[in-house]
């Protein structure tokens, strides 16, 4: 099965650039994203201030894709993305997948998340049909 996910070594600008690049492509492009404060993402200056935008800020600027940014010192704003990676990681380190698309996959369609529902245990994909059903609904 040939992968359309892939992953990188390297977490810099072109390689963040790339793989944006490659999910507007397959996704459409978000109006937002939302990034923490690595420098691939942000060019901060002299006392935490701005700096000169970079390579990435400005494939953003761009794109017409404003950039939020998560609070310094505050881990829980990307904690799932990490985690998720985290996951990743580990899987295919552990040979539990072929490949990142195969754990997408199981991460939203297969694997129980916690849900708004405190006595539940439900995957993504299932939350989110109860979702748009419900909105459908309205």
């Amino acid at each position: 099965m040939h992968s359309q996910s892939r992953t990188v070594d390297h977490a810099t600008s072109e390689n963040s650039i790339t793989a944006l690049g490659e999910a507007i492509e397959r996704h459409g492009r978000p109006n937002v994203l939302l990034s923490d404060r690595d420098v691939q993402f942000y060019a901060s200056g002299k006392k935490g201030e701005p700096g000169t935008p970079n390579i990435f800020q400005q494939f953003l600027k761009a794109n017409k894709i404003k950039q939020i940014l998560a609070r310094v010192n505050h881990p829980q704003t990307c904690g799932k993305v990490e985690r998720f990676f985290g996951e990743v990681k580990n899987r295919l380190r552990w040979n539990d997948f072929d490949n990142v698309d195969d754990i997408i996959k199981w991460h939203n369609e297969v694997k129980p998340h916690g849900s708004p529902r405190e006595d539940v245990l439900e995957t993504p994909c299932c939350l989110h049909e109860e979702v748009a059903l419900e909105e459908k609904g309205k």
